[in-house]
């Protein structure tokens, strides 16, 4: 049986009963109530709560929540004359070509329940066989205090073009003031106390010559440290392996 039909048969028993004169107001209070349920066996199914310490079970049949759940939206669907078949085939055809196949399926290998994805770039800069490092100020939203490359979020462009914007950003520097040495192998890092996952984009540039470096507000200091030094300093997770993967 297809939808259209399924449709017509929902509205051929409610009608018998009389419950299309129930206000919509209604029907969706009760559809509510009935998502409650779904929504209780899941909670259970994940252990937020727990029998027994609390909490009583008491979801009985999950097919048949979600069979009521199907019959209140249709009800809903009816009284505003909406044909379901048709809605969601062209709701289907646009969103065909809002999401991408490929980016959503890339996005969804790191996908992990409960945790934010987040891909971020993480530059070092080299001179004079040392490389920068950074200490994070009380105004940034992680790891204040810590030791770190020049780091930000990927926006809307390439990891190469946040890196480059970043150093920009964040020392006061020009294009023509570095080089690009290498890049380094993506990083995954979980953070349990941020629930995040952090993709972390490692590069390594060489300043040409000798600057002033002009830091915003999301560093109080800067060092130049060799790679030995850089093993006895408090810095952000894996900003050692970082800078490894650029050097291999």
């Amino acid at each position: 049986m297809d939808l259209k039909k399924i449709q017509e048969k929902i509205d051929r028993f409610d009608k018998e009963r009389g419950w299309e004169k129930f206000p919509p107001s209604l029907v969706l209070s009760h559809l509510l109530e009935e998502l409650g349920e779904i929504s209780r066996y899941i909670q259970f199914e994940e252990g937020y709560k727990k029998e027994g310490i609390g909490h009583e079970y008491n979801v009985k049949d999950l097919k048949r929540e979600f069979a009521q759940v199907f019959a209140l939206l249709t009800q809903l669907a009816l009284h505003y004359e909406i044909d379901l078949e048709d809605a969601v085939l062209e709701e289907l055809e646009i969103m065909e070509k809002r999401f991408s196949k490929e980016g959503w399926r890339k996005h969804m290998e790191k996908y992990e329940s409960h945790y934010k994805i987040s891909d971020v770039v993480t530059s070092f800069l080299s001179f004079d066989n040392k490389i920068l490092i950074l200490k994070r100020s009380e105004k940034v939203s992680t790891y204040k205090g810590k030791w770190a490359g020049i780091s930000g979020y990927i926006e809307d462009e390439t990891p190469l073009e946040a890196a480059q914007r970043e150093i920009f950003e964040e020392l006061g520097l020009k294009k023509e003031d570095i080089t690009l040495c290498s890049r380094g192998s993506i990083l995954k890092i979980k953070d349990e106390n941020l629930k995040t996952i952090f993709y972390v984009h490692p590069f390594l540039f060489e300043l040409k010559s000798k600057k002033d470096l002009k830091l915003n507000f999301e560093h109080t200091q800067y060092r130049w440290v060799d790679r030995e030094e850089l093993k006895k300093i408090e810095t952000v997770p894996e900003l050692k392996e970082a800078l490894e993967s650029c050097m291999k």
